[in-house]
């Protein structure tokens, strides 16, 4: 009798890679025996590559692959997708290595971005709305317009930005961010305003 093997697979919801994330996949792949690497436009044979052709780049299509074990990793714009083509004790072991590599790249929170949620939290806040009036009404309408628009960031994420690769370490994106912040602010304070504006007409538009 043989035991038959069997692959393992699994897919992420939205990720945001940087190069520590890739470098770590790289150490856990030194042993694994031809492994290709993938952008849209380029091959490469190993990281050091890769990230001199993209420096402080984004990019949101990588496939690396190894043939022994057989090991897939595709970060699309559409999804990012884990696959091992056996369930051995070591192509196991690569895997769940990997998995927890790219779980802790998940955009967070990363059950927001779950169609389930988007799609729930619309259809629940939406019905709220209708059963409770004054203040308690008022206050779940804001939360309610809040969610639609990290709604449609969301479906955007999911929709075109699904998997994306940072050239960059996190520290100097801190970095960027730190020396940005007045603007970044500046640009959530008009989001806000575009929201309560929203908010505004519509409750102009009822009373027309």
């Amino acid at each position: 009798m043989k035991r038959l093997d069997k692959p393992l697979s699994e897919s992420y919801s939205p990720v945001k890679l940087f190069e520590e994330d890739l470098e770590l996949i790289e150490d856990l792949l030194s042993s694994a025996k031809g492994l290709e690497i993938r952008s849209e436009e380029y091959e490469f044979s190993k990281l050091e590559e890769l990230k001199k052709k993209y420096k402080n780049k984004i990019i949101d299509e990588l496939v690396i692959r190894t043939d022994e074990p057989y090991l897939r990793i595709e970060f699309r714009k559409l999804r990012a997708e884990l696959y091992v083509g056996s369930d051995n004790d070591a192509a196991a072991g690569l895997f769940y290595k990997i998995d927890s590599v790219i779980k802790a790249a998940r955009r967070q929170p990363s059950f927001l971005y779950s169609y389930f949620t988007i799609v729930g939290g619309i259809w629940i806040l939406g019905l709220s709305r209708y059963a409770f009036h004054g203040l308690v009404n008022q206050a779940i309408s804001f939360i309610y317009y809040l969610f639609l628009v990290w709604a449609v960031w969301a479906f955007y994420i999911r929709a075109s930005a699904h998997s994306q690769i940072v050239f960059l370490k996190r520290n100097d994106l801190k970095s960027y961010l730190e020396k940005n912040k007045y603007k970044l602010v500046e640009r959530a304070i008009f989001l806000a305003l575009g929201v309560v504006l929203t908010i505004i007409i519509q409750k102009l538009a009822g009373l027309l």
